[in-house]
């Protein structure tokens, strides 16, 4: 499997893409936690989090389908960070007891944080739902790719080689989540999750790895 623990790439430079409204937003990095689109939708998902704790997958994924500025883009377009990427990337942080990034202070000096979470039920329903999502965007991306739009907008091509084998870890994830037998999983384990402070955007969740 792919070990994303050592990468680190970057984009030479912002990556616009379109968003309702005709606003572009940018991104400095393969994963939707170093893009603007992937920040915005865990800033509303941490808006909201449940007073009692307890998290739900399901009800994410209505947070952000009901949102217009989060709302997941159409999957035909290919576009390389979306919500529900950043969703994917939050479920592989829990999953692999690393809360590095989701409550830096920079951006929460008080409030609601993931780290005060005691559960998080993912339903195997709304798995298959991102996963098909991951699935589609990554097969559109290549076929814009073939079909003329160079690296589908990468500036680079070994940014747009990460991004896909990003995209294929996010996807295992998911595939090993479905493989599972029970019918509700529960995503924070009895152990401590690890909590690491980072304070830079850039610091994303390149690491990310499957475990």
């Amino acid at each position: 499997m792919a070990d994303l623990r050592n990468v680190m790439c970057f984009a030479d430079r912002e990556i616009g893409t379109e968003k309702k409204g005709g606003m572009k937003v940018g991104c400095w990095g393969i994963t939707a936690f170093e893009s603007d689109a992937g920040l915005d939708a865990v800033d509303l998902i941490r808006e909201n989090l449940p007073d009692d704790g307890k998290m739900n997958l399901k009800t994410m994924i209505r947070l952000l389908q009901e949102d217009a500025w989060c709302a997941p883009q159409d999957v035909t377009d290919g576009d390389s960070h979306s919500s529900p990427m950043a969703l994917a990337e939050i479920i592989v942080k829990f999953r692999n007891k690393d809360m590095a990034g989701l409550d830096a202070d920079l951006y929460v000096p008080k409030g609601r944080k993931f780290a005060f979470m005691t559960s998080f039920t993912a339903d195997k329903e709304s798995i298959g739902w991102l996963k098909g999502y991951l699935i589609d965007t990554l097969k559109y991306s290549r076929e814009n790719a073939a079909r003329g739009r160079k690296w589908n907008g990468w500036f680079k091509e070994k940014d747009w080689n990460s991004w896909q084998n990003h995209m294929e870890c996010l996807i295992q994830h998911m595939n090993e989540l479905l493989s599972t037998s029970e019918d509700t999983i529960e995503l924070i384990q009895p152990e401590t999750q690890e909590i690491s402070v980072l304070t830079g955007r850039n610091n994303g969740i390149s690491d990310m790895r499957i475990t």
